[in-house]
């Protein structure tokens, strides 16, 4: 396997968004995969509001008809629980 073939996965944990935040996931997703460790309380509309705020944010100004960017989302619910 080259090493063009290889994918780099980051891990980003997500409370609430910032400038720096999302600057971080832009320069993640520029390198491959990035994984949203989502620790923000999804049981409000506030916490969806803060997620789709970040994600709107760091796909602003993309391609639409550009390959879609690797993002994957994860929740843990409970100890030895994770939701993808």
């Amino acid at each position: 396997m080259s090493a063009g073939n290889i994918k780099i996965a980051s891990n980003i944990a997500f409370t609430r968004s910032s400038p720096g935040l999302v600057q971080s996931v832009k320069g993640a997703l520029a390198k491959g995969i990035i994984e949203i460790n989502v620790k923000s309380d999804l049981s409000s509309e506030a916490g969806w509001e803060a997620l789709e705020e970040l994600l709107a944010a760091v796909l602003e100004g993309s391609d639409p008809e550009a390959a879609k960017p690797a993002i994957v989302l994860c929740k843990r619910l409970d100890q030895g629980h994770v939701v993808y």
